[in-house]
C-alpha cells in the first residue's frame, strides 16, 4: 500500500519509519538539531507545495515535510493496514 504525503507524492506505507507533527521540528521546537543537520545534507524534501508544513515523515532513506497533519497521515497508514490485515487472513 502507498500513503499520499500530497503535491503528487506517494511513499510506501511500510517504508515509513515515524510519522511527527512538524511543529517539534520547527524554529523554536525540541528537535530543531536533527532537523537542521538532515537539511544540510539534503535528506529532507518539502512536498508541502508552498503551504505550511504539518507533519515530517521519515522514511529510510528520505524525509518528507507534507502539508497534511500527522493525524489524517497516522489515519490512512492504519487504514492500509487493517485493509491488507482483512485480506490476507479472510484468503486463509
Amino acid at each position: 500500500m502507498f500513503l499520499h504525503l500530497g503535491h503528487n507524492l506517494s511513499v510506501r506505507a511500510g517504508d515509513v519509519i515515524a510519522i511527527h507533527d512538524y511543529r517539534l521540528f520547527a524554529p523554536g521546537g525540541a528537535a530543531r538539531a536533527f532537523f537542521e543537520r538532515e537539511q544540510a545534507a539534503g535528506h529532507i524534501r518539502d512536498v508541502a507545495a508552498g503551504k505550511h508544513p504539518k507533519s515530517l515523515v521519515i522514511t529510510e532513506h528520505e524525509i518528507y515535510l507534507s502539508a497534511i497533519s500527522p493525524t489524517t497521515l497516522l489515519r490512512r497508514t492504519r487504514t492500509s493496514y487493517t485493509f491488507v490485515h482483512n485480506a490476507h487472513n479472510t484468503s486463509k
